[in-house]
């Protein structure tokens, strides 16, 4: 996309002063500039959308009412709220204008083409707009998160949907309602605290070991996705969350799903030190698991989730399946090559997960390498298991039925 170099106070003889938002770089259709302008507010959501609720059905009404309206919408990527709209703006055929702040200039030819292909955007009808990285609102206003206070800046009209009392959304919106006609109110909702998941650790009915049978199984859990699935474009993402109704499409069971029909576990590199790509299982039983669940802050997620496959231990041996190495930070140097792949570090400031008993796979674990008698999947509830039978290579058990229920006491 062809880069330019614009003063938008030239440009929009309504944007206020106080915005800043002078000298910035756009690439795509400048024309938009000159079209009715308007923005979308939602406060911040939880990760996992669900699409009938209010805010998300409010929010994706209004975009198509927009578009239909002719009006070019402001918006950004980075936060669910906004990319929904972003999303919606785009698969609708409308006009959209993205703000993306702090971005440095050589890279954002590389990443207005990005994003172009990552929500399938039509670039003739799509403007993105980066403000010199250094640039901040006035004085007065460098308390308000400056992306959010552009796009209300730049915007004709701004449609609070989901606002919370108290927060920067809304007083963007007290601060803008002080002008004629600039704030709309009619597609509101009540703001409702988001849920952190859509799993809870009291789902899980409680099991015990069978009597006089070994657990000789090594699993890979699956964990709902706040993202993309590896390989998913934004706008696959998106179209996925809106068509799965009054459920998380990517959730546990969904990312399940997804390695299932498609055949593999995708490694990853995320937390392995040196960009090993990687598969992590553990040796645990599944009657072990509750107690290792916890709720990771920092990633939003927990740590285990009831959904997995199984592998038989023998056969993922076979396949070159390893132990974890539990150790010291200063260990690592004294490790070559692959070896490397199985290092976690266990110290009493950084952390204990010896109890997760980890193995990894190095690289992609293809599952047509295994037959239907070498693993089996665990989901949660029982109409999910019939759901997936339908389809799975190996056989699939709900939590229920893996191990021993409790026996009830005699009544007198």
């Amino acid at each position: 996309m062809e880069l330019q170099r614009i003063n938008l106070q030239d440009r929009l003889e309504k944007l206020s002063k106080v915005s800043g938002l002078e000298d910035v770089t756009a690439a795509g259709n400048l024309g938009l500039l000159d079209e009715p302008k308007a923005a979308v507010f939602n406060s911040r959501q939880g990760k996992t959308l669900i699409s009938d609720s209010p805010w998300v059905e409010n929010t994706i009404n209004l975009c198509l009412k927009m578009v239909e309206s002719s009006v070019a919408i402001v918006s950004s990527i980075g936060m669910t709220t906004w990319e929904i709209v972003t999303w919606k703006t785009g698969v609708s055929g409308g006009k959209l204008i993205l703000l993306i702040p702090d971005t440095a200039v050589d890279l954002i030819k590389t990443i207005s083409e990005n994003i172009i292909v990552d929500f399938n955007l039509d670039p003739d009808k799509t403007l993105l707009l980066f403000p010199h990285p250094d640039a901040e609102p006035n004085e007065k206003y460098k308390r308000l998160p400056k992306r959010d206070f552009w796009i209300a800046a730049l915007a004709d009209r701004i449609y609070p949907v989901s606002v919370r009392s108290g927060g920067n959304m809304s007083r963007l919106v007290e601060l803008y309602s002080i002008l004629p006609d600039r704030v709309e109110e009619k597609f509101r909702v009540d703001y409702e605290k988001p849920s952190l998941s859509v799993f809870h650790p009291s789902q899980l009915p409680e099991i015990f070991p069978p009597q006089d049978t070994e657990w000789d199984y090594i699993t890979h859990y699956t964990r709902s996705s706040n993202d993309p699935w590896p390989g998913e474009t934004k706008a696959e993402y998106y179209n996925s969350i809106a068509v799965a109704g009054g459920s998380y499409s990517h959730d546990g069971c969904g990312t399940l799903r997804r390695i299932l029909t498609g055949g593999r576990i995708r490694a990853s590199s995320n937390l392995i030190r040196d960009g090993f790509n990687v598969v992590s299982l553990t040796e645990c039983a599944p009657w072990d698991i509750p107690e290792l669940i916890k709720w990771r802050n920092r990633l939003l997620r927990w740590t285990f989730e009831p959904y997995g496959i199984a592998f038989k231990r023998d056969k993922l041996i076979e396949m070159g399946a390893r132990k974890v190495l539990y150790g010291y930070g200063y260990q690592y140097r004294f490790l070559n090559g692959d070896d490397r792949a199985f290092f976690q570090m266990n110290e009493p400031d950084g952390g204990n997960w010896k109890a997760e008993r980890e193995w990894r796979f190095l690289g992609d674990l293809d599952l047509d390498l295994f037959g239907p008698e070498d693993a089996q999947v665990i989901v949660l509830k029982p109409e999910e298991a019939e759901e997936l039978n339908e389809f799975s290579p190996f056989p699939v058990i709900s939590w229920g039925e893996i191990g021993a229920a409790e026996e009830e006491e005699p009544q007198e």
